[in-house]
């Protein structure tokens, strides 16, 4: 939508955007609102200058720059009210992220299955399962995943 407020949806490790494709549809077909559900550095087709600093202060900027890029220089008299939610390394980068009070007007705060310390340590590891993992998967690194998935 174009108006509401705003659902900032971000995924766990291993995982992108699209994890939040269900609820994304389902709450946007119940109330008027605007989603934002990016993928996080290192995730989904996301491509950086430097793609080995997974550190939380990097993720951290990167999200708050994605804010404001979608949402910075709007035409809202006032910011948009946010409601951050975040699934496991995705949980805690939002605490992160709303502890900065850099995104505006920040009504609500959602963490699921988070353990920060297990969720964010690990993250350096994962380019070894992703490797592994990518294998098995029924396209290759030039087709369009979400086309196999969705209509």
């Amino acid at each position: 939508g174009n108006t509401g407020p705003v659902f900032y949806f971000l995924h766990g490790g291993g995982y992108s955007g699209l994890t939040w494709s269900c609820l994304a549809t389902e709450l946007s077909s119940r109330i008027e609102c605007r989603l934002l559900v990016p993928a996080l550095r290192g995730h989904g087709q996301t491509q950086t200058q430097d793609e080995n600093d997974l550190s939380t202060e990097r993720q951290v900027k990167d999200i708050i720059n994605i804010y404001n890029a979608v949402f910075g220089q709007n035409d809202e008299e006032e910011p948009p009210l946010v409601c951050v939610v975040g699934h496991s390394m995705g949980g805690a980068l939002a605490v992160h992220v709303v502890a900065t009070n850099e995104i505006p007007s920040v009504v609500g705060l959602v963490v699921i299955d988070v353990v920060e310390g297990s969720a964010m340590d690990a993250l350096s590891g994962m380019f070894c399962i992703f490797e592994f993992d990518f294998h098995f998967w029924p396209f290759s690194k030039k087709d369009n995943p979400i086309s196999i998935w969705v209509d």
